[in-house]
């Protein structure tokens, strides 16, 4: 399912204008909060505009060990479901993050740079992710 959403994703970054892109990029958290309150954007459309940056920078700079956008994607769509359902959102819901690869996460490696991790895949998310992710 995270395969057939990161693909998705990929495919529709061309969908991501240069005005949305740019009005994104320029908010901050407190920004991009107040304009999903007020039905302005999406979470979708935040992680849309972040992946499509990510993919530009991760490449260009090789800082991206694994790339989450399927999972940023479904849950993005989650966020903006419960908002459109009326249901008060989280403090940070719906902003999407970055996690080193030195922070556990479930289903991800967290090798922190070092062979001797290579292949370990954790099976739940550390104190950092699940507050994260609760918040």
């Amino acid at each position: 399912e995270q395969r057939r959403a990161h693909r998705e994703l990929l495919a529709s970054q061309e969908a991501v204008s240069e005005e949305l892109a740019a009005r994104v990029l320029a908010m901050d958290v407190h920004g991009l909060l107040e304009a999903m309150s007020k039905g302005r954007l999406t979470s979708e459309e935040i992680v849309r505009v972040y992946c499509r940056r990510a993919q530009a920078e991760g490449a260009a700079l090789n800082a991206v060990t694994e790339e989450c956008f399927g999972e940023a994607l479904e849950a993005a769509r989650e966020s903006d479901a419960r908002r459109a359902r009326g249901e008060p959102p989280r403090a940070l819901e719906g902003i999407p993050i970055s996690i080193k690869d030195c922070v556990a996460q479930e289903g991800y490696l967290a090798t922190c740079g070092l062979a001797s991790k290579a292949g370990i895949i954790h099976a739940e998310d550390g104190l950092l992710v699940s507050s994260l992710r609760e918040a």
